[in-house]
């Protein structure tokens, strides 16, 4: 799905952003599954689970002033860096053989194929009214990110992450909602990844999600295209989606 050297600059980023952006750094979305699939996922198949190419940013707007935020401090830095903002994303080019980012005037002489975009999602619990006036841009929210900031999260490394379960709630409120095709096809993956090689705990993840709604879902995914990027019987993707 990925090239080697798109997944290589986004970890490159997750580390340095380990270190960099504002504690505790939230990582949510691709990255957050593979920390929690990985291990089982190399057990099974003795390869790498799939990695990620963006990077998802999680953060808690519930309290202060936005000027003193986390996400207000690591938009500040993610620029100084040479990021920009696009949307309600950042992004920053890099050379697709010498894995360096390039600036501005260098982007624009390297032709389009030896360029690569890597993006940061910047997503929040809630949307505060007076966000766009400081920001000047519209957010993703999710509002699931709640539980993560009340408790439901894994400490990894220098980040916390959603538990299985809540990076599952996740996936599913996403996946059927996507507008490029190869991102629902790694988020059928990503669900599988998370039913089959993370330790979820169904009853737990009942809780916070609708069982009837989660069966729905995962009966309307298209599991042949993610059984050909993973590898593995299409039958044993939908026997583990029939578990739910």
């Amino acid at each position: 799905m990925y090239e080697k050297y798109q997944t290589e600059i986004s970890w490159k980023y997750v580390q340095k952003i380990a270190s960099n952006l504002s504690k505790p750094v939230t990582i949510i979305g691709g990255w957050a599954i593979y920390f929690l699939v990985k291990d089982k996922f190399r057990e099974i198949y003795a390869r790498d689970y799939l990695g990620s190419k963006d990077i998802d940013l999680g953060y808690n707007l519930n309290n202060g002033n936005l000027l003193n935020s986390n996400l207000y401090k690591d938009i500040f830095y993610l620029k100084k860096i040479g990021f920009r903002i696009l949307g309600f994303r950042l992004m920053k080019e890099f050379h697709t053989e010498t894995k360096k980012k390039l600036d501005l005037e260098e982007a624009k002489k390297t032709p389009s194929h030896f360029i690569y975009h890597i993006y940061i999602d910047l997503i929040v619990n809630h949307i505060p009214r007076d966000f766009k006036n400081v920001f000047g841009f519209n957010p993703i929210d999710e509002p699931l990110l709640d539980l993560v900031y009340s408790g439901r999260n894994i400490k990894v490394n220098n980040f916390i992450i959603p538990t299985p379960e809540l990076m599952l709630a996740m996936k599913l409120n996403s996946v059927l909602g996507r507008d490029k095709e190869h991102k629902m096809v790694k988020d059928v993956c990503d669900i599988f990844a998370l039913l089959y090689c993370s330790k979820i705990k169904l009853k737990e993840f009942y809780k916070i999600y609708n069982k009837n709604k989660a069966r729905k879902i995962l009966k309307e995914l298209n599991i042949e295209d993610a059984s050909k990027l993973l590898d593995i019987d299409k039958n044993v993707i939908k026997r583990i989606f029939d578990e739910v």
